[in-house]
């Protein structure tokens, strides 16, 4: 039997050997690669995308690569899923794959002791998925008040709000509260009582000398 028809059909008047020979189609398939928030971080791919596409069925490895430590990688989504980092695929049709970053938040409290600053949510341990809405609270300690914000976050409202499009270093300034002066009471009443009774004294005599007249 011979020729390239498929499917083809044969009369089985004798036993018969039929050898069906392969041939690699030529087909090539594009893999792209975005990356859900830039500048968290960037893939690279092994071997590097051909310019008139990958042979099919060719392995490719994909490296999610953190932009820095304020970053780390989370998952893949559409045509590759999972968090295995390097991860392969296999190029037998066109692909889109999708690298997701999380990005961490750092605080600080100045000076140390002086107060306390929490996030809700509260931080993962591999940071939180881009453009996540995070509460951020500063709480002062006994004998501090809070002051401002400094670092990536700015302002003197003691609670606020960040949306999580970078990796973000915050500072709560606290500052030691103006013991109330007592003292000042002390020294006031010192002064006071020997005005009050020269007042009273002068009343008197004043009173007095009227009274003759």
């Amino acid at each position: 039997m011979n020729g390239n028809a498929n499917p083809a059909s044969i009369v089985m008047n004798a036993p018969k050997i039929v050898t069906a020979t392969f041939t690699e189609s030529g087909d090539r398939y594009n893999i792209t690669v975005e990356v859900a928030a830039a500048g968290f971080g960037t893939v690279s791919l092994n071997p590097l995308p051909p310019d008139v596409g990958y042979l099919v069925n060719q392995q490719v490895t994909l490296t999610a690569n953190a932009a820095d430590t304020d970053y780390t990688f989370s998952h893949w989504e559409g045509d590759l899923t999972g968090n295995t980092n390097p991860a392969s695929i296999i190029a037998n049709a066109n692909k889109t794959i999708t690298a997701l970053f999380n990005a961490t938040v750092t605080v600080i409290s100045d000076p140390v002791g002086g107060g306390t600053v929490s996030l809700e949510p509260a931080q993962p341990a591999g940071g939180y998925a881009a453009d996540t809405e995070v509460k951020v609270t500063a709480t002062a300690l006994k004998g501090y008040r809070f002051d401002h914000w400094s670092g990536d976050l700015t302002g003197s409202i003691s609670s606020t709000t960040v949306t999580m499009d970078s990796a973000r270093e915050i500072t709560a300034n606290f500052v030691k509260k103006t013991p109330f002066p007592w003292w000042w009471i002390v020294v006031g009443i010192v002064l006071l009582v020997p005005m009050l009774i020269m007042v009273r004294v002068a009343y008197v005599v004043a009173t007095r000398r009227t009274g003759r007249a």
